[in-house]
Order: structure tokens, then sequence, then C-alpha cells
């Protein structure tokens, strides 16, 4: 016989699973048409959309040039310009042997707006890969028409003005580095809201744009090499005693008898060595020997007039002689 409950449990039952059915849909429909008035409580959005917010906010990682520029050991970096004078006679022999010097010397990065003299500089540098130290990053700072042919001839980096943010993207997808030249705080902020990350290059007498930026952000200080009475030194000192951990020097780099000895007086300088006297190394041999070590002992900065200003310079050297000799035995081997 038919038991008296059976007919109530199964109405009991599909009136249990009709009563599911139907919180499932306003589980799922009320969010989104909450969502869509813009009311939506945090505890009811979707997980994605967080999880997409919290990746837009991630830092892009810095890249070579820029940890080339600030080192996380908090060091002081120096970079210097290159731009050969109009009366200079250097070869691309000696330029090749000046930009091993300066990567020896410690030298952070190589900036330059002459496409010749990076051709030449980069050809150097990549043939130091593997080696220690390791090559320097190169910058290009010159016309932005030229800015790819840079990067196709192995520039690291290019220096591109903050109102330039579409070559700068156009940079990036070439593979370099994008270093924004700001001069105002206002820029910072324009940067800030397209997404630039830095590196950035100031100029080292405009306080209220460093002072902008944010202090994890990676600055160059760009001031005028060989000022008169060394003035550019107590700026970088200046600098330094600020916070600032990467300094360049325009035009430090010319083509002519001083470039070293300027070179090594400014590293001995702003590095802080424990020593006054700064080790150098030198070339003999044909090819890749080592011409020895010497000493270039510390100048009072007093009382210096560099050649270049109409002065006398520091004299001759150990520097100065090993260069003449490492010119002379590159040059052998060169005409072989």
């Amino acid at each position: 016989p038919e038991h008296p409950m059976q007919g109530k449990t199964t109405t009991t039952c599909s009136l249990l699973f009709l009563l599911m059915l139907t919180c499932s849909a306003a589980f799922v429909c009320v969010p989104s048409a909450i969502a869509r008035a813009g009311q939506a409580p945090t505890s009811l959005r979707r997980p994605v959309r967080v999880t997409m917010a919290l990746s837009a906010k991630k830092k892009s990682k810095a890249g070579p040039t820029a940890k080339a520029l600030k080192k996380r050991t908090g060091a002081v970096t120096v970079s210097f310009e290159v731009l050969k004078a109009e009366s200079s006679e250097i070869t691309d022999v000696e330029l090749e042997l000046l930009s091993m010097r300066l990567r020896k010397m410690g030298v952070a990065s190589l900036w330059t707006s002459d496409l010749d003299t990076l051709l030449t500089v980069c050809k150097e540098q990549k043939s130091a890969k593997g080696d220690f130290p390791g090559p320097c990053a190169i910058v290009f700072n010159g016309d932005l028409s030229e800015a790819l042919a840079a990067v196709a001839a192995g520039a690291s980096a290019v220096v591109v003005a903050a109102s330039e943010v579409e070559v700068g993207e156009t940079v990036a997808q070439a593979g370099a580095e994008v270093i924004w030249n700001i001069d105002s705080a206002e820029q910072v902020d324009v940067l800030a809201g397209s997404g630039a990350s830095g590196p950035f290059l100031v100029d080292a007498k405009e306080q209220d744009v460093r002072s902008a930026l944010s202090k994890d952000a990676v600055v160059v200080s760009a001031l005028d090499s060989m000022q008169p009475d060394q003035a550019e030194m107590e700026l970088c000192r200046e600098l330094v005693a600020s916070g600032c951990k990467s300094i360049m020097l325009r035009n430090a780099i010319v083509g002519d008898e001083e470039d070293l000895q300027y070179s090594r007086f400014v590293l001995d300088k702003l590095k802080d060595k424990s020593s006054s006297n700064f080790r150098i190394t030198g070339m003999t041999g044909s090819t890749n020997g080592h011409f020895g070590t010497g000493s270039f002992g510390a100048q009072e900065e007093a009382g210096i007039v560099w050649k270049r200003l109409g002065g006398e310079g520091l004299g001759p050297d150990v520097a100065a002689t090993a260069a003449v000799v490492g010119k002379s035995n590159m040059r052998a081997w060169a005409a072989k």
C-alpha cells in the first residue's frame, strides 16, 4: 500500500529544489545589478578585478642601464659625455682604447649625441662582455630623429624629452631603455600619469625638480665639466650631500690629452676612495697585456687651470704616460 506521506514528500522536495534555483539566480544577478548601479560592495565584486588593479600598480623592473646608474649598494655613480671637439684628431682606434680605459676606471655609463662615436664606443664595450668590469651602459642623448638608429647601433638607453611620450614608447618597443629629460615639476606629474617610471635626467641646479621625484627613482643629475675654479666639483659635493646617487658630466671627453686626466681627477674626488692615490691599469704588448700599476697623486683643486681653459693643466703624470704608450701599441696592433 502507498505510504500516506509519499506524495507530500515528493512535493516538498520539488519545492525545495525550485527554491534553491531561485536563490542561486538571485545570488548571481543581484551583485551584477548592484555593480551596474555603481554600488557594489567590495565583498561582492569579482576577484578578477582586484587582481587586475593590483597588477596595474606593480612597478616595472629596472633595466641594465638603470641598475648601472643607481647601485643597490648606494654608491655614487659617475658618467661622462663623449663629444669629440672639432679640433680633435682622435682616431677610432684611439677612441676604442679610451673607451676601454674609462670602463676599467669604473665609469657607470658613457653618453654621446654623435652616432659615429656611439657606434665605435658600443663596438668596444661589447667586446668586454664576460669580462670584469663588464661593458658600460651607452646612452644616446642626440637628435630624436636618430633615436632608432642609435638603438640599432647598440645604445642601451635613449634620452627623451618629457613632452615626447610617444617617442619614448617607440624607443622602448625597439628594445632600449628610456631616460626622461625633465626640467619642471609639472613634467613629473605628466610622466607619472603616463606610467613612466624613469630613469630621469635633471639639470643639477634644478633642486625643485629633483625634490618632486620619488626617493626610489633613478635620477641622474647633469652638469657641465671643467668649470672655472672647479665649480663643478663643489656642486657635485652638494649633490651627493643632498642624496644624489648618479652624476653625469657634460662634454667631459672631447678627444684631447686631458680626457683621462680629468676623468681620473673626477672619479678620485667623487668615488671617496680610502686612499688619495688611485690605482691605474694600462696596456702593454701589442694586444691585451697590462702596463702595470701606478698612482695618480691627489691634486689640490685650488689653482688647477685645465689646458682646455687656457691653463697648464695637471702636467705629465703616470696616467698620461700610460695613455701615450697604450696608443702607440694600439696603433701598431691596428697596422697589422
